[in-house]
C-alpha cells in the first residue's frame, strides 16, 4: 500500500515549490496584504488623472484684471459679512488713532 507523506514533509515541498515559482509561503494562513501588494501600483495614473498645478479663481482673477471676471464664493462672503454688519454681529471697526486701540482693548 501506498503510505502518505509527513506533514513536515509537505511543509519542505511547498516552500521549496514556492522559492520555484516565486510565490510566499503563508505556513499560518494569516492575512499578510500580498493580494494588495500583487496588483498593479495606480499612483502614476492617478497623478496623471490630476492636474498637477493649483489654480484657484484668485489667481485667475488677479491675472486677467481686463476681463474683470468675478468669484462667486467670495462675492457670497461678501454680502454674508455686510448682512452682519447692518445687523450689529460683524466685526468691529479697526481704529484709526493708536490711543482708541488701546482703550477698546481696555474695554474687552
Amino acid at each position: 500500500m501506498f503510505k502518505l507523506p509527513s506533514k513536515k514533509r509537505l511543509q519542505e515541498v511547498a516552500t521549496v515549490v514556492s522559492r520555484i515559482f516565486g510565490t510566499t509561503f503563508n505556513v499560518d494562513c494569516r492575512r499578510n496584504g500580498n493580494r494588495i501588494l500583487r496588483q498593479r501600483f495606480r499612483g502614476p495614473a492617478i497623478l496623471d488623472y490630476y492636474s498637477r498645478m493649483d489654480i484657484n479663481p484668485k489667481t485667475i482673477i488677479r491675472s486677467f484684471p481686463e476681463l474683470k471676471l468675478s468669484d462667486p464664493v467670495e462675492e457670497a462672503r461678501k454680502a454674508d459679512v455686510d448682512r452682519r454688519r447692518r445687523r450689529g454681529k460683524g466685526p468691529p471697526a479697526k481704529s484709526k488713532v493708536k490711543k482708541e486701540a488701546k482703550t477698546a482693548q481696555k474695554k474687552r
